[in-house]
């Protein structure tokens, strides 16, 4: 093992020595046009043609590897009517390693093909790292095509999958957005539609550790934004995606993708199906310490989903209607449905007493359908000469689910004699609805600098009606004491403002200010109890950044967060595994709050070290606690008392045989420490270590075909006070592209190592809870693709847009 990490180090130091053999330069700049242009670079001397690439909206050129001379860059429409713009540049010996020439105004012109230039791609880097934010770059990656978006989070570097599928950055809870605006979508729709969406149709995922004033402050844990990718041909283009699945049962997930770009319209919709079947056992080791002694159960339970599917479906539209105003709308919708069978077998072994030792078999049915759609609208105005940009939206969501549980449970003495049988069901009609709007305002004040200021109002309806029936000689009969009916009502008013600084060449200084509102009712429509809260909290941010060189820069900052609890934990109402096991929610739960402290060093823009601190107050977490009285476990949400973490994140991609060979890497090492004055009880502070490494070799030169490998490991940690064991899971892949890149073949074996199960354990005065969850996910995936695009041709003579390949942009 030394052996390889010596080779690994050295093959890493020799790369970083080679980059400073001889020093080279980089020419940037930016550019802003409605529609891609040409950027060339040119010899002074001769006007020899030397680099060329493409440039759209909102987008970042760059010629790198330069020697000192002189040159000059143009913008250019074609190249027989020559350039549009012009800008000469003198290169030294002296000169700085990065020469930043600018930015480019808008030029509202259609392009035509450079005859006899090669165009080139900026350097597409899959991990890129900026102050307070971490960009996984999916569709620059070999990763998105045969994988969900679920896939893709679960190899971001710093996000994790925890048990139960509990999404967390750094160990907290993140909120999600889609495309910059917040999912409104419930846990369950959540993860569904992230396991349906194919990783294809993500362009990146930015993970915001330290997220500006603009964002709301809910999430501890920052903001994952899931950014989809779209294109700025013209006409129609999109993609075919088919995955077969066999893992414990077979699986499949057909997935569509279209889009139409013209100068005034863009219409997209993207849909499919993911079907979801699975297998998973969990075994569970409980200690009670009664008056008489430990009482053991050894309890271990299976279960299967025989019909598990969902469908999703974005549609909407864009509409240009000149150059300062443009119109948005869109439709999602998700519908699920989850049919599981499961087996619990429990054997309770009571203190001293062999004899009373008993066996308890639990059936559990549950039946669940979920039914979520939003509809969003918004209007962008943008006026450049006077540097004003507006953004103001509504939007509505609605979201249903129907369920039902039906339990039966036997239990037998250690001679299989039967001593008694309880059977029960509830029914769960759930639902959530409301809306929400805001309106931002971004212009510029002073020199280089920016101010940003904006409010918004969000109002959230969610109702919990539930429905108890006992089993009565083999007839169900309601039980109006257990059945009963919770409305959770909440207003959230926020204001913000924030000024971005650029006092010196640099130094760059973002502040904010945000303050938030929040009215929160849980009413017991039975007994008609309401707890209502209301609270104002402001949230101030401040984010630094120093350039040292053009190689070295230095940046960090400090923001407030809140964590609000969501509206399942708020909900009293229990949901039972067996007689003996059962979750509930607590309505007395306060919103927690952190402060969040990041210092970040980045080496050549591709390389970066970055340091967290986040100190939580009440963070939310769901906590097993065991009853001795009533020889029952329940998972109840707990306000965390004190929360501390520390992490440690090292990123360094690393390109072998002339970037034949691409590796991608991100280490973190972290520890948490945490308390729970309701149960007294601290977890001391635990250390972890959390590696992401994917790699990418090219087989053929043309790059046709590939071979990757992922690898995702996560030491034992903590997860509130519960110590949550450590996980590793390793995929290879292989893909082939056909048909002149329009086709492509992917075949990836999932989870070779088998490892991907978890544990959790606890233990206090009361006893100790021990569980294991094993997931059947070792198997494979063939992925078959088709790209499609019919641009079309102007009536404007010899005058067409690009295709996706000959853009090449950068994603921003």
């Amino acid at each position: 093992m030394k052996k390889y990490i010596f080779i690994f180090c050295f093959v890493l130091v020799i790369n970083l020595l080679k980059a400073q053999e001889t020093k080279t330069h980089a020419i940037v700049g930016s550019f802003k046009s409605e529609v891609p242009m040409f950027i060339l670079l040119k010899n002074t001397i001769d006007s020899t043609l030397l680099r060329a690439t493409v440039c759209d909206s909102a987008s970042y050129f760059c010629f790198d590897d330069l020697l000192a001379g002189d040159y000059y860059v143009e913008v250019s429409s074609d190249k027989k009517t020559g350039h549009l713009l012009k800008k000469n540049i003198l290169i030294t010996t002296n000169s700085e390693s990065i020469v930043d020439i600018g930015e480019y105004n808008r030029i509202d012109v259609f392009i035509q093909n450079l005859p006899g230039v090669v165009i080139e791609s900026p350097k597409r880097q899959v991990y890129e790292q900026e102050l307070g934010k971490f960009t996984f770059n999916v569709k620059h990656s070999d990763f998105a095509k045969g994988n969900k978006a679920m896939d893709a989070l679960r190899i971001t570097p710093m996000v994790t999958i925890g048990l139960d599928e509990d999404i967390q950055v750094l160990g907290q809870s993140p909120t999600i957005y889609f495309n910059g605006r917040k999912s409104n979508l419930n846990k369950t729709s959540l993860v569904q539609y992230l396991k349906a969406l194919p990783a294809g149709q993500v362009a990146k995922i930015e993970v915001i550790t330290m997220p500006s004033a603009k964002y709301e402050a809910a999430g501890s844990g920052g903001i994952i934004n899931i950014v989809f990718t779209r294109s700025s041909q013209m006409g129609l283009q999109g993609n075919v995606e088919w995955n077969y699945t066999q893992l414990h049962y077979a699986n499949n997930s057909p997935a569509l993708n279209l889009e139409f770009n013209s100068k005034k319209w863009r219409l997209f919709t993207n849909g499919g199906y993911n079907q979801n079947r699975n297998y998973r056992e969990v075994a569970h080791h409980i200690v009670y310490n009664t008056s008489s002694g430990p009482q053991i159960w050894d309890k271990y339970y299976w279960a299967r989903q025989k019909l598990n599917g969902s469908y999703f479906i974005q549609t909407g539209a864009e509409f240009f209607y000149n150059d300062n105003h443009t119109f948005y709308i869109s439709l999602t919708g998700n519908y699920g449905k989850q049919d599981l069978f499961g087996l619990d077998t429990t054997k309770v072994y009571q203190p001293g007493n062999v004899l009373t030792d008993s066996i308890l078999k639990t059936v559990n049915e549950d039946n669940n359908k979920n039914k979520d759609y939003a509809i969003d609208f918004y209007h962008t105005y943008k006026d450049e000469k006077r540097n004003i940009e507006w953004e103001s939206g509504i939007g509505y969501f609605n979201s249903n689910s129907d369920g039902q549980q039906l339990l039966n449970s036997t239990t037998t003495d250690i001679n299989n004699e039967f001593i008694g049988e309880l059977g029960y069901m509830q029914q769960r009609t759930n639902s959530f609805r409301g809306f929400n709007a805001q309106s931002d305002l971004l212009m510029s004040v002073l020199n280089n600098s920016k101010l940003k200021t904006g409010l918004k109002y969000s109002y959230t309806d969610a109702r919990f009606p539930l429905q108890w029936y006992d089993g009565v000689n083999g007839s169900l009969i309601e039980n109006e004491q257990r059945s009963d009916n919770y409305k959770i009502i909440e207003h959230i008013a926020a204001a913000y403002t924030e000024l971005m600084l650029k006092i010196h060449e640099r130094i760059k200084i973002q502040v904010g200010l945000r303050g938030e509102y929040t009215n929160n009712q849980v009413n017991n429509v039975v007994l008609d109890n309401l707890i209502q809260k209301s609270y104002f909290q402001v949230f101030p941010t401040l984010l630094t950044q120093y350039l040292i060189s053009n190689n070295h820069i230095i940046a960090g900052g400090v923001t407030r967060r809140i964590g609000r609890p969501n509206y399942g934990f708020l909900n009293p109402g229990k949901r039972y595994e067996n007689p003996y096991k059962y979750s509930i929610g607590n309505p007395y739960l306060n919103a927690g709050s952190s402060i969040n402290s990041q210092l970040m060093y980045t080496f050549k823009q591709r390389y970066s070290c970055v340091i967290f601190y986040t100190n939580g107050k009440n963070t939310i977490y769901n906590i097993p606690i065991t009853d001795p009285v009533k020889q029952t476990v329940y998972l109840m949400p707990q306000n965390v008392g004190r929360e501390q973490s520390i992490s440690i994140q090292l990123n360094f991609p690393i390109g072998l045989l002339k970037n034949r060979w691409i590796l991608s890497n991100s280490i973190r090492y972290s520890g948490s420490e945490a308390t729970v004055p309701d149960i007294e009880y601290k977890a001391p502070w635990k250390f972890y270590w959390s590696i992401q490494h994917n790699e990418t070799f090219k087989i053929t030169k043309n790059g046709k075909s590939r071979i990757g490998l992922d690898i995702n490991y996560v030491s034992s940690h903590l997860y509130g006070v519960q110590t949550v064991g450590s996980m590793a899971t390793l995929d290879i892949n292989i893909s082939r592209d056909f048909f002149k890149d329009r086709c492509t073949i992917k075949v990836i074996g999932r989870n070779l190592l088998d490892t991907h199960n978890q544990t959790m354990e606890r233990m206090d005065e009361s006893g100790s809870y021990y569980q294991k969850l094993y997931s059947n996910d070792r198997g494979f995936t063939v992925s078959l693709s088709w790209n499609f695009q019919t641009g079309f041709k102007r009536k404007t003579k010899n005058k067409q847009s690009l295709t996706e390949d000959q853009k090449g942009r950068t994603q921003l």
